[in-house]
């Protein structure tokens, strides 16, 4: 019997739960909890933007066919972020609001909120969580999803112009020479604290704080084969416990935590990978659902708390939370995220695969 690797599966799951945490606090008025210097939920994002960086440039290489790859790319993102919206907007929402229900469906920026189907997001639904102590942010964590689809552009782009290159030290320097441009962009943009770049709706100068964990995936998979023979999981967690023992200031903080982190990250992903079979296995394909309603459940729980004036310890209640928003990732994934992959399964039988061989570094 053919397993699966699931060891991808795994290391996104526990993303989702390092960011389900680090809001947990903020959402519970907490400081976050803080691991390597950083705030968890910065790290399960980075972990996310890492391993998108691998697996959608692999998607492009192995059928470079720009219609079958953008059908690949929104039946991944667009149909359950369209049935959170849903949900959240016209069932949830009235039932949290203070506004009488015909007052909310009447209200302007309930229907503003549905601009978040186009990716412009939007975060506030009228009479919603406003006596929170993290106040009016339905669904926080969702910024991200402008930059992941900016990516989703940029690689076949990217990949396309890659291929031109015949001489493979001259592709290496450039791929090289990308990550370090958008690695000093960011280590740069971490020492102005406070400045702004927004368009479309996003913060452009946050997302530089995760762009480059992207291209050190979309890097590694263009070299695979030359870079996973260096990829060793006791030298990863050796060297991150050695970094846990030194005091840097940015930006050598910076210089040296992404690399070594993102190594990390690669390593237990792609060393000895973790695989097991049986149908219980696709239940762990949770974690985009986890994304879309997690933050929506937190912040639920802690209106209800507040509400009905229970005194819960944080550990209680984002053991709550976490259970919650696996129910509903478990349940966007059986109800609308496989059955929108088998249509758009049998979309693609209908446009035919173009292949191309040596696409990465041999």
């Amino acid at each position: 019997m053919h397993h699966r690797n699931h060891s991808v599966t795994l290391i996104r799951l526990i993303a989702a739960l390092l960011v389900l945490s680090g809001h947990m606090s903020y959402i519970m008025g907490r400081s976050p909890t803080l691991l390597w210097g950083h705030a968890v939920q910065g790290l399960g994002v980075k972990i996310f933007f890492l391993l998108g960086g691998v697996l959608i440039t692999k998607s492009w290489l192995s059928d470079p066919h720009p219609l079958r790859y953008a059908i690949k790319r929104f039946v991944r993102i667009w149909p359950s972020l369209a049935a959170f919206v849903v949900l959240a907007a016209l069932v949830f929402g009235p039932m949290l609001s203070r506004l009488p229900a015909a007052e909310y469906y009447a209200n302007p920026s309930l229907w503003a909120y549905f601009h978040n189907l186009r990716l412009y997001i939007v975060y506030v639904l009228p009479g919603v969580f406003e006596t929170n102590p993290y106040p009016n942010a339905v669904n926080g964590s969702l910024w991200t999803l402008p930059v992941e689809v900016f990516m989703y552009l940029f690689i076949p782009v990217f990949c396309f112009l890659f291929q031109k290159i015949k001489n493979r030290r001259a592709g290496a320097a450039v791929c090289s020479g990308l990550c370090v441009a958008v690695f000093a962009a960011s280590v740069g943009l971490s020492l102005a604290p406070g400045t702004r770049l927004v368009f479309y709706a996003t913060d452009w100068v946050a997302a530089m704080e995760v762009l480059p964990f992207y291209f050190i995936g979309m890097v590694y998979t263009l070299f695979e084969e030359k870079l996973s023979k260096y990829l060793n999981l006791p030298v990863a967690i050796l060297l991150m416990i050695g970094f846990s023992c030194f005091d840097f200031q940015a930006p050598l903080y910076t210089i040296f935590f992404t690399p070594a982190f993102a190594y990390l990250v690669l390593s237990f992903s792609f060393v000895n990978p973790i695989s097991f079979g049986g149908k219980w296995a696709e239940n762990l394909e949770i974690s985009y659902g986890i994304y879309l309603w997690g933050f929506f459940i937190q912040q639920t729980v802690e209106y209800l708390v507040l509400k009905w004036g229970l005194a819960v310890p944080f550990a209680a209640e984002l053991l709550v939370c976490t259970a919650l928003s696996a129910l509903f990732g478990w349940l966007s994934m059986k109800f609308v995220e496989k059955p929108t992959q088998e249509i758009s399964r049998e979309i693609l039988k209908r446009i035919p695969a173009k292949h191309e061989k040596g696409a990465a570094v041999r």
